[in-house]
């Protein structure tokens, strides 16, 4: 294979029965860069300024005013096709998604798996977001429930969604499909749950199970109610070892 130290290669959108109501969105850009003979499609990350949580955000985050260091974020979730150029093979399930809707059913090991290989391939320093990190990213400075008003939640024309939720369709869209966080991250909320990196410390989370087994996961997914896409909301799996197929996942860096 000819040596090239990078280059760019636009992906289309796939648009597959379950999102053929939505708008096509405009093609994005990966940056692509082969090494080893592997084709390896870098996350589109965001900037993070440096900052704090809101202090008067609604009573259920445990983050109040808590300082935030600069970071950065994927874009939108990892997608079938970044795993498949990493892992060489898909999760169960997988096959008949499109490239660009986000992987699933993977559980957390897999995740770590995935991060440390994209890790040797690329030189880089991915990793998933903190639920501090994940929460700041997601609210944008909203001080709500969720980074819009909630009278924007419900739509009867699908079109105008913000979010993928409440089984409106048979399962996830391709990432990019919805509108943008005011950060200008896709699908936060909705679509599919998203792994974080969460250590827990007894009196922070009363309702927290303590057991090295269990992580978290942030953001409901497409067939979670109002409640659980709330930016407050998440949800512990203690068998870490079962991915489900409202499983995925960001990188951070």
């Amino acid at each position: 294979m000819q040596s090239i130290s990078s280059y760019f290669v636009k992906l289309l959108n796939i648009v597959n029965p379950v999102s053929s109501r939505l708008p096509i969105k405009k093609p994005f850009t990966y940056v692509v860069q082969p090494q080893h003979s592997v084709v390896i499609i870098q996350p589109e990350m965001v900037a993070i300024a440096s900052g704090a949580m809101p202090d008067k955000t609604d009573k259920q985050s445990r983050f109040i005013g808590q300082e935030v260091a600069a970071f950065e974020i994927g874009k939108y979730a990892v997608t079938v096709a970044q795993w498949q150029a990493v892992m060489r093979r898909l999760p169960r399930g997988n096959d008949e998604l499109s490239s660009e809707q986000p992987v699933m059913n993977v559980n957390w090991y897999d995740v770590q798996d995935f991060i440390t290989k994209l890790n040797q391939l690329t030189g880089k320093t991915y990793r998933l977001p903190t639920e501090l990190e994940w929460e700041y990213a997601a609210r944008a400075g909203s001080t709500e429930e969720y980074y819009f008003h909630y009278g924007e939640l419900h739509h009867i024309n699908r079109d105008r969604d913000k979010v993928n939720y409440d089984k409106n369709r048979e399962g996830t869209v391709a990432v990019g499909s919805l509108p943008p966080n005011p950060l200008g991250l896709h699908e936060m909320l909705g679509n599919i749950w998203e792994w974080v990196d969460y250590t827990k410390t007894k009196g922070i989370n009363r309702n927290a199970v303590y057991d090295e087994n269990c992580h978290v996961l942030r953001g409901g997914c497409w067939a979670s109610g109002s409640f659980e896409i709330r930016l407050t909301a998440q949800t512990e799996h203690c068998n870490s070892e079962l991915g489900w197929n409202s499983f995925g996942f960001r990188l951070a860096q």
